[in-house]
């Protein structure tokens, strides 16, 4: 590092006029196992080649494992042999070096391989048992420069004033010191200790790393020094156990156990498993060094291992040996190279060109007994009197060893670490965190695991638990991340934490349920503080409510701080993860709610997110089913209203008071939403069909009263099969539109709310599932974006009207609503009206010749014998010639395509049709018919008792039949002439049906028989 360094430093990077290598022993002693005597393993020398490769990569020029010449059998070569072997740890697989070895010389002509002037080599190396010594001194002797780490075994040619030779040693007795005061921490101050040493190799440099523990547990932990047994088992584990084991058979009462290094723990825990019961053994105090055998750590089987730091790259001695270099090439770069040891001492010692350094000390104990006793004779300070016994001038720069960083691992790192930073230092949890500008704290808010656990869109709320995550950096607890990764956790009270709550929680404070988490510290301060909050949180619910059940809300979840504004900056983290919806409530498409992004505001951050109702949920319930409720009520105008009246009035009453049920059931809040709508729409739908129930029925009663012909529809049906039947397609057709739409045998009322109202109510409901009616009225988007073409109820209602608007096609296209069919009914109807005068006319013949029975076929038989008798006088003769041909169809009559099923023609005698609209016969006489007169003598009417009370009646007909009286007998007999099928008796009490021939109490509902009985 002579001339090349320094005089390229004006035109490249001086780092690149330096060749760096690394040489480290490698396979131990001849009698070592191959565990111990390889560097691959978990041994001393591999994690600090390891180290160096690290903390130099892409700087150094080679690094080289170099052995004894007699031991390169020692040396491994393939990697995966020595993975499937075991031999090489698991923990080691990722960091393993690149095997072989090699021995010194060949090392130094790799080394000139690479060029013949060393003067720009620098070599970072060590050795052991005195294996390499010449060639370092071969090195020196050709200007290279040697970083030496460990002076056990120095180079012999080490002139300062003419080779540049430095050597970096740890500072073991300060690791000690911290492995004896976690040992006191641990396990208190004045406990008594026996202890057993295991000493290394007969060096004092190994055996400090005992002594200094056992030295501060004495002065600075009060503790009690019973007994001492030392051994020295030479860092060999196998020695070790075997001492260990003797020691504890012969004084099983040993308190504490101190070892050189870990290795030799490895050995004394065996014997400790063989000797001591389980109680035993996890009473002792055992402490190692090195930090060689993490396990050990992590098993709690010993305190704490003093860490030299030579093992972790960039820390401890390779960040001593960085800054040697950085210090040469910064003098090379200023004109003023640093060649030798000599020119290192003068740059430590001079500075701007002189030495400003005045008294230093050294083994300053300031208050021993000696000092405090000459300070009471002379009268002087105790601390002025050692300081004056040690001090001379300052030399410390004429050494040429630089002691290291030094640090220790602990089996409680984390506790040792909270009470580094919380116990031991002025730390004040009052006082707030600061930055370096004196400018607002940032803190940073975040929220996790929200979840929605109700949704009280009435009261303006919603219920949910949550983790709120507060994090900000308090720079008082920074701690070595060496000793421990992080994060510790502190209890809240122990440090300081901003004051913080949640603005919009409304559960009163003592029904919160709030847990608190130890604060976790990370080794650069920073400090995250989550708390679990649960509780019911305000959410301005009103202005979207009118929407339900498509109503969308946007909450938030709203975390505020105490401190001022100028103390504290809250700032955003956001929610993080997924946000669980509640039953009935989920997100955007059904997912979770969703995220819309938070909004700072001074000392508040809104964690806000947008919840959707489940419309399903809703529809399901509510609407689909009142849907279902309103075609129920529909159906009264398909139930025929003879005989069925009070099953029509029951099916649209109970639709009627199970809409008002689901109504009240469904309201979640005063505002009118887009539910009520509905609702309303389908209360008028329903009482508009009781309103035409009632209408259509009361016609139908008062048709009846007036002796309405119930043959009338079977007629009207068979007229109607005759129309146009082409195939089988329009039979069906005309048998849907009949059902669908009614035919002209049903009521008028009937056929205009299935024509009508029915396809109407479906129209109004694609319209609704659109738009929403509440105000502002029709200006809501969500109803058409959340239902509208996605909606079930669009669909369902969309596809009915698209069944009538096809049913009623098909049927116009199939000829359905033609001209001649049209008119064929017309004249059908018209038809049976003059079959109905010509009836009423031919029944006063029928009633004044006696008739006894309604029998067609005797009815014209009496009419004819009638009619040959009248002949005879001339005025009948004339008048019947003076009889108008009444008008008729000349086409259905002429060609005879049409005839009463019933009436069909019978031997000689026509059907009523033929009697009445013929040309070739005459037409009945228009005469008044005459006043029913009943005849108690021939005909009698009887009621069926029950078995139980037959005996309460003086007159029976064997077995169970009572007479009417004679009132009641005359208007069964009317009814029965004039066939009427329905009979009011007793006041409207009792109703007779004439086709069942029984009677049924209105109030009751109780039915039974009727017999007429007539006599010759």
């Amino acid at each position: 590092m002579r001339a090349p360094l320094w005089a390229l430093a004006c035109c490249m990077p001086i780092i690149q006029a330096r060749r760096l290598y690394g040489i480290f022993p490698g396979a131990g002693a001849a009698d070592r196992t191959s565990r111990a005597g390889d560097d691959y393993l978990q041994d001393y020398w591999g994690p600090v080649r390891h180290a160096f490769n690290e903390t130099f990569k892409g700087e150094y020029k080679r690094s080289f494992k170099m052995v004894d010449p007699t031991l390169t059998a020692n040396c491994a070569a393939d990697l995966g042999a020595l993975k499937a072997s075991g031999a090489l740890a698991e923990d080691f697989h990722d960091r393993a070096l690149p095997l072989g070895c090699m021995v010194p010389d060949d090392i130094r002509d790799k080394i000139e391989e690479d060029g013949v002037d060393l003067s720009d080599v620098v070599v970072v190396g060590a050795a052991r048992a005195g294996v390499g010594i010449d060639m370092y001194d071969y090195l020196l002797g050709q200007n290279a420069t040697v970083l030496f780490v460990y002076g056990a075994s120095p180079p012999t040619n080490n002139d300062t004033s003419k080779n540049f030779y430095w050597t970096f040693t740890p500072d073991v007795e300060t690791a000690a010191q911290l492995v004896a005061a976690e040992t006191c921490r641990r396990f208190g101050r004045g406990v008594e200790h026996r202890v057993l040493k295991l000493y290394g190799n007969d060096q004092p440099a190994f055996d400090i790393r005992v002594d200094a523990q056992l030295e501060w547990l004495w002065k600075n932990c009060e503790a009690k020094i019973t007994k001492t047994t030392e051994a020295r088992a030479r860092f060999d584990q196998d020695l070790a156990y075997e001492l260990t084991k003797k020691a504890l058979i012969h004084d099983p009462s040993i308190t504490t156990i101190l070892a050189a290094n870990d290795r030799m723990l490895l050995g004394a825990r065996k014997a400790i498993d063989e000797t001591l019961s389980w109680e035993g053994a996890a009473k002792l105090m055992i402490a190692g060094f090195d930090r060689v055998e993490e396990h050990l750590l992590d098993d709690d089987f010993m305190v704490a291992s003093a860490d030299q730091y030579v093992g972790v790259a960039g820390a401890g001695l390779w960040r001593a040996v960085q800054n040697v270099l950085d210090a040469v090439d910064a003098a090379a770069a200023a004109g003023d190279p640093i060649d030798t040891t000599d020119d290192l001492k003068a740059y430590f010692a001079e500075t701007t060109g002189e030495n400003l350094w005045e008294k230093c000390t050294a083994d300053l104990e300031p208050y021993t007994d000696a000092a405090v006793a000459l300070a009471a004779e002379t009268g002087v300070d105790a601390w002025d009197a050692a300081v004056a016994d040690v001090e001379a001038d300052c030399a410390f720069y004429e050494e040429t060893t630089t002691e290291t960083e030094t640090s220790c691992q602990y089996a409680d790192a984390e506790g040792f670490t909270v009470d580094a930073l919380i116990h031991h230092t002025s730390y004040q949890a009052t006082v707030a965190a600061k930055t370096d500008d004196d400018s607002p704290l940032p803190v940073t808010a975040s929220v996790r695991e929200l979840e929605i656990q109700t949704m009280d869109t009435a009261g303006g709320s919603f219920s949910a638990t949550a983790w709120v995550d507060l994090e900000w950096v308090d720079t008082r607890l920074k701690y070595d991340s060496n000793v421990f990764e992080g994060p510790i956790r502190v209890d809240i009270d122990r440090i300081w934490v901003p004051e913080m709550y949640i603005h919009n929680l409304q559960t009163p404070e003592g029904l919160q349920l709030i847990k608190r988490l130890p604060a976790e510290v990370k080794p650069d301060g920073s400090v995250k503080y989550s708390f679990r909050t649960v509780g019911e949180y305000g959410c301005d619910t009103d202005s979207n409510l009118r929407n339900y059940p498509y109503d969308v809300h946007t909450c938030s979840l709203d975390v505020t701080v105490a401190e001022s504004e100028s103390e504290i900056d809250i700032r955003d983290g956001h929610i993080v993860g997924r946000i669980e919806g509640c039953e009935g409530w989920d997100g955007d498409g059904g997912d979770a709610p969703v995220k819309v992004g938070s909004h700072p505001s001074g000392k508040t951050v809104k964690f806000r997110f947008r919840i959707e109702r489940n419309s399903q949920f809703a529809v399901m319930s509510y609407v689909l089913v009142g849907w279902a409720f309103n075609l129920l009520g529909f159906t009264v105008f398909w139930i025929r209203a003879e005989g069925a009246g009070i099953d029509r009035s029951a099916v649209a009453i109970t639709t009627i008071l199970a809409a008002q049920f689901m109504m009240y059931e469904a309201k979640v809040t005063k505002v009118f939403t887009w539910l009520d709508w509905y609702f309303v729409i389908m209360l008028v739908y329903q009482f508009l069909a009781f309103i035409l129930l009632v209408k259509s029925s009361r016609d139908y009663r008062q048709q009846q009263a007036a002796g309405g012909d119930e043959k009338f529809f079977i007629r009207v049906k068979a007229a109607q099969s005759k129309i146009r039947r082409r195939s089988k397609a329009d039979d069906w057709t005309f048998w849907l539109f009949n059902l669908m739409f009614a035919g002209l045998e049903t009521n008028a009322l009937d056929r205009a709310a299935r024509r009508i109202m029915v396809p109407s109510f479906f129209v109004v409901q694609i319209i609704i599932s659109f738009v929403n009616p509440a105000p502002p009225v029709f200006q809501s988007k969500i109803i058409w974006e959340r239902a509208g073409f996605h909606s079930g109820l669009f669909w369902l209602n969309f596809l009915l009207l698209l069944f009538y608007a096809g049913l009623f096609a098909t049927a116009w296209f199939l000829g359905q609503f033609h001209e001649d069919e049209s008119s064929e009914l017309s004249h059908f109807k018209k038809a049976e009206k003059r079959v109905q005068e010509g009836i009423v006319r031919l029944e006063t013949v029928f009633e004044l010749h006696g008739a006894d029975s309604l029998d067609v076929q005797t009815f014209f038989h009496k009419w004819k014998e009638t009619t040959d008798k009248l002949r005879s006088r001339e005025d009948t003769i004339n008048r019947r010639r003076a009889m108008r041909t009444p008008v008729h169809d000349e086409r259905r009559v002429q060609d005879g395509s049409w005839r009463s099923p019933k009436h069909s023609p019978v031997g000689p005698v026509g059907s009523v049709v033929a009697v009445v609209g013929a040309g070739d016969l005459p037409r009945p006489p228009a005469v008044q018919k005459p006043r029913f007169i009943f005849d108690p003598t021939r005909v009698t009417w009887y009621w069926e008792e029950t078995p139980e009370r037959i005996s309460q009646h003086p007159v029976v007909r064997p077995p169970y039949w009572v007479p009417f009286d004679e009132k009641a007998a005359s208007t069964l007999e009317q009814a029965l002439v004039q066939e009427r099928s329905l009979v009011q008796l007793s006041g409207g009490k009792y109703v007779a049906d004439l086709r069942t021939m029984t009677q049924k109490n209105q109030q009751t509902s109780y039915s039974r028989r009727i017999l007429r009985e007539a006599s010759p």
